[in-house]
């Protein structure tokens, strides 16, 4: 029996085959999820990029409020840059057509990671093998997941996947140091917090190379990082985004109570991104070599800076923590070789049936993000066990027959995500479409239709939940509490009073009511004295100015909109 076993395993199926089969099964899964998820709401942040973007397509400075002049206030500089494409096309569509480029994006982290792995060489079992990782971590639920949030996300993953393999296979010369410099340059405005992923790989895979440190390399990564931050300055005012100082734990301006708010988001992501690797870093595992460990060591040290550093506001889907899936993946394909001729096939059913029973317990106990999250982090279980089942065919299936093992793992993934998300649809819904549908689901932005049709623009107003208002009101000013569009909050905080009788804005959302320590602050201060508060079922109560209250009030009669008090 073994020896039939053995027999059948060295048949495998052609590698044209079951490449050209596996690249099809990835964008079968990925446009079921792109379909299934394209009528849902859009996240606040996404919209960050869009408003930026007009003001850089129209007026030629890449700001908030034009009259603030530029801001570092989106994370991802590079992905501002490709979000001008759908601007250019159809910015009336914008958020569907930037699904539509992350969707492309995930489909193309496989392509680069499946070229890695040809590029490795091996065995067709092998190779079969390393393409089965591949199209499993490229279709990791919470990735997929994260093609719904207009966010850098899935582009940003690419870009890191071919830097690490320009820094695998770059020659040692000056050519090569110059291409790792250029790629690791790129990862930064991408991800900023990503090149550290980069530079720990450079650096622990050239030591163990040549013995010493790869200087050559980490200088050219050196002058051009601090060329960038230094042309970043220039222009923003300063080398990081406002981001990095309000979502780090040592230089943030939010208050002890809201960060311990974010604690429990933290240990969801935590657990949601270990059930993502946990069969990656079986399979991992098994490698032996520098390559492997400095892949491994970059995942771990980045996974626990977030864990240790991040406010981890905005951050579903473990979305920090992604980039340190990439390095994991290289890490498992790497190990294939050694996994497929040394993994024991009873180990491999005890892992599969002890991680399938981890899936279970964590989603019970909502440990992880579920179908009961709300508007932005549904995942249904079928995901998960789509997943689960995907890694069982593969784990399993590399001691029996590896190749008819990769081409069976899409079957699971693709029915998960017909089971599990939405139906299909291949409408493309414009932008006011996704807007309306947050607005009904979101309270932080109740009474915006009201202030939008009642009191007349340019206007002034105050929110922490800024991406709705800032597109709606492409025109107005609208002044961050939070801090993320502006500079000077960002890094002192917020003087309300002050910037309230200096401003005098018309319209006034509290500070979510997580912020609560500035909420206090607002209250004891004088300027909302000025101002009536006429929605308050709200997390983010608006209130009017109070010489503008009579006619908003008789127009709010006319509109209609239920949450606004009119009397």
């Amino acid at each position: 029996m073994t020896a039939r076993l053995r027999e059948l395993a060295r048949r495998e199926l052609p590698g044209r085959w079951l490449g050209a089969w596996l690249v099809l099964a990835c964008a079968t899964v990925v446009v079921i999820y792109l379909l299934a998820t394209m009528g849902l709401e859009a996240w606040d942040d996404a919209l960050f990029f869009k408003r930026i973007g007009l003001h850089l397509l129209r007026d030629g400075v890449a700001a908030w409020n034009l009259e603030d002049g530029p801001v570092y206030g989106n994370t991802s500089q590079g992905f501002q840059l490709v979000a001008l494409v759908p601007i250019l096309i159809d910015d009336e569509h914008y958020l569907a057509l930037v699904r539509i480029l992350s969707a492309a994006a995930m489909a193309a982290l496989f392509a680069v990671l499946a070229r890695g792995a040809r590029r490795e060489g091996g065995s067709p079992a092998d190779l079969a093998l390393a393409w089965g990782v591949a199209l499993l971590a490229a279709s990791a639920p919470y990735l997929l997941l994260l093609v719904q949030s207009g966010m850098e996300t899935a582009v940003a993953l690419v870009v890191l996947a071919v830097n690490l393999f320009v820094v695998r296979w770059a020659p040692a010369s000056r050519g090569g140091a110059a291409a790792v410099a250029a790629t690791t340059t790129v990862v930064f405005l991408f991800r900023p917090d990503a090149v550290a992923i980069s530079l720990i790989v450079i650096a622990a895979h050239g030591w163990a190379q040549a013995g010493r440190p790869p200087w050559r390399v980490l200088l050219a990564c050196g002058a051009a990082l601090a060329a960038i931050l230094a042309a970043l300055w220039l222009y923003f005012g300063t080398p990081v985004p406002l981001a990095f100082y309000l979502k780090s734990r040592a230089l943030t301006s939010y208050t002890t109570d809201f960060v311990e708010l974010s604690l429990q988001l933290k240990r969801r992501n935590l657990i949601g991104l270990l059930v993502m690797a946990a069969p990656l870093l079986y399979v991992a595992g098994h490698g032996r070599g520098a390559w492997s460990w400095s892949l491994l060591g970059s995942f771990a040290l980045f996974t626990g800076y977030h864990w240790i550093s991040t406010i981890e506001v905005m951050g579903w889907y473990a979305r920090f923590y992604a980039p340190g899936l990439v390095p994991l993946a290289m890490a498992a394909m790497a190990a294939a070789p050694r996994f497929r001729e040394r993994s024991r096939l009873w180990v491999s059913l005890l892992f599969c049936a002890v991680y399938a029973a981890g899936i279970l317990l964590a989603y019970d106990h909502r440990l992880v993000f579920d179908a009961k999250d709300g508007a932005i982090a549904r995942a249904p279980l079928p995901l998960y066990v789509g997943y689960a089942l995907g890694w069982a065919i593969l784990l399993v299936g590399a001691r029996l027959h590896t190749g008819a093992a990769a081409a069976l793992i899409a079957v699971p993934l693709a029915v998960g995500a017909v089971r599990g998300l939405p139906p299909m649809s291949v409408r493309l819904p414009t932008d006011e479409v996704l807007i309306a549908r947050y607005m009904d689901g979101i309270t932080t932005v109740r009474g915006l239709r009201t202030v939008r049709a009642c009191i007349s623009q340019p206007l002034r107003m105050y929110h922490t939940e800024i991406g709705v208002p800032g597109v709606w009101f492409a025109g107005s000013t609208i002044t961050d509490m939070a801090g993320l569009m502006d500079r000077d909050i960002a890094l002192h905080g917020m003087d309300f009073d002050a910037r309230c009788l200096r401003d005098r804005p018309e319209v006034v959302f509290l500070p979510h009511r997580n912020y609560e320590e500035l909420r206090r602050r607002i209250a004891a201060g004088t300027c909302l004295r000025g101002y009536t508060k006429v929605v308050r079922e709200s997390s983010s109560p608006l209130h009017v100015r109070n010489d503008l209250l009579p006619a908003f009030r008789e127009c709010a009669r006319r509109v209609g909109e239920r949450w606004v008090v009119t009397r």
